[in-house]
């Protein structure tokens, strides 16, 4: 039997970038806690969390895209993604959070091309859609992933 519904979540991610995501990628949402610094140009590249035992990089694709880069005393959780990549040392990177999740089951029907909005010009989205009537961007995973492999070995 074909799935007809994919459960999603939509991330507001703190720059201010609402993405939609499978819900699958999500390992855990969890409260703010201290974030130590990236040492990194890139201000997309937030940090990194303690999570687990590992250090899990922190990005906000928003900053990436043009967003301002949120105040780190404004974010007070943050999702924990599974990297789908399977790059060597990058199981996990987490996103910065304004709010709780929200799941949503979408079927190709549910998403709508959005001619509201003004399309995002950044490699890191791969479309600007309408969910249940909000705009929102399908990130481009595996070039975000990339992106994080390449800062990586550089710091």
């Amino acid at each position: 039997m074909a799935i007809s519904k994919l459960n999603t979540l939509i991330l507001d991610i703190a720059s201010g970038l609402r993405v939609a995501a499978p819900q699958a990628i999500l390992a855990e949402v969890i409260p703010q806690q201290t974030m130590s610094a990236s040492g990194s140009a890139e201000t997309w590249l937030l940090g990194f969390l303690e999570w687990r035992g590992e250090q899990v990089p922190v990005i906000d694709p928003g900053v990436a895209c043009g967003y301002l880069a949120p105040e780190v005393e404004g974010i007070h959780r943050y999702a924990v993604l599974y990297a789908l990549e399977h790059i060597v040392g990058l199981n996990y990177y987490a996103v910065p959070l304004s709010a709780i999740p929200h799941p949503v089951r979408v079927s190709a029907e549910d998403v709508l091309t959005d001619d509201v909005s003004t399309p995002i010009l950044c490699p890191g989205v791969a479309a600007t859609v309408q969910i249940e009537g909000q705009s929102v961007t399908i990130p481009d995973f595996p070039y975000l992933e990339h992106q994080i492999e390449q800062e990586l070995t550089r710091l």
